[in-house]
């Protein structure tokens, strides 16, 4: 009888345990430490995504300090991953993570995402706000933590943008790095309204 009490209490033991690391997992205890910060490299990337609207200086560029997340229904395969280009997302999702605030260059910034919340209020007047508070600017994006590959040469991310009135679109883009920089290989669209 002591040998069944004994392998019953080793069993619920064993049990616990494996309860526990699932939680764990689950939660990202094992995950990347820095997934969530904001590296020298991430702004690199970062730069090469709003490099052409630098070099045009065209239209003025408002850009959140919160990282986009790929929206729920183009999160994950039928492998449960969000696979891009080879390179899955779900290991890089900003939870505290913020981009730095300020000048890019002449037309593009980023900006305070509980800022640009503010300006664009629920009313009718909210992107005439938003053109009158930010110089002009007819565009708000976010971009994601980028996602490196193994070898470090290539960075996937997301990116959403929103214009006056019902304009908006979602992309997944790949970067590669040059012996000048990052820049975009190819885009592809996640979804548009």
């Amino acid at each position: 009888m002591l040998r069944y009490e004994s392998v019953g209490a080793e069993f619920r033991t064993l049990l616990i345990l494996a309860v526990a690391v699932a939680a764990c997992v689950l939660a990202g205890c094992f995950a990347d430490p820095y997934a969530d910060e904001v590296s020298a490299e991430d702004e690199r990337v970062l730069h090469a995504m709003v490099d052409i609207s630098c070099k045009l200086g065209v239209e003025h560029l408002v850009i959140s300090d919160r990282p986009a997340v790929p929206r729920q229904s183009d999160l994950h395969d039928t492998d449960g991953r969000n696979l891009q280009f080879g390179i899955d997302l779900d290991r890089r999702i900003a939870h505290e993570a913020r981009w730095p605030h300020g000048q890019i260059c002449p037309v593009v910034r980023v900006v305070a995402d509980s800022t640009i919340d503010h300006v664009l209020a629920h009313d009718t007047q909210s992107w005439e706000k938003f053109i009158a508070t930010f110089e002009g600017a007819h565009s708000l994006m976010k971009i994601s933590l980028p996602v490196y590959s193994h070898d470090g040469k290539r960075a996937v991310l997301y990116t959403t943008g929103r214009c006056p009135y019902t304009c908006g679109a979602g992309f997944y883009h790949e970067l590669e790095k040059t012996y000048s920089g990052w820049r975009i290989k190819n885009s592809a669209i996640a979804w548009t309204s």
